[in-house]
């Protein structure tokens, strides 16, 4: 598993103007797509210590006082941003034409 693939996956935030302080989540039973054109893996357990994947496994981890996400039928993939956009005008009309 590539770990390093997951990792853009997981983003932490707050809600306040206090410092961010990453806590630890575990995210149980999901289905890892690790974005290499590998099958989805299901049933993974992921853990996240701090803002680092610390563990992925088939196991089912401890979770030792982390946040648990239960991720049964949802699916964990690598952070992908979709940059494709539409402008009006189509190939035949100008931007400036917008919809007719």
């Amino acid at each position: 598993m590539r770990v390093r693939i997951l990792a853009a996956v997981i983003t932490i935030s707050a809600v306040s103007a206090a410092p961010l302080t990453a806590k630890d989540l575990l995210i149980r039973n999901v289905t890892v797509f690790d974005g290499t054109g590998a099958p989805a893996i299901p049933n993974t357990d992921v853990l996240v210590k701090g803002n680092k994947i610390a563990a992925v496994s088939f196991a089912r981890l401890k979770s030792s006082g982390a946040t648990v996400i239960d991720g049964t039928g949802k699916f964990l993939i690598p952070g992908l941003i979709d940059s494709h956009i539409h402008l009006p005008g189509g190939q035949s009309g100008t931007v400036a034409d917008g919809d007719r």
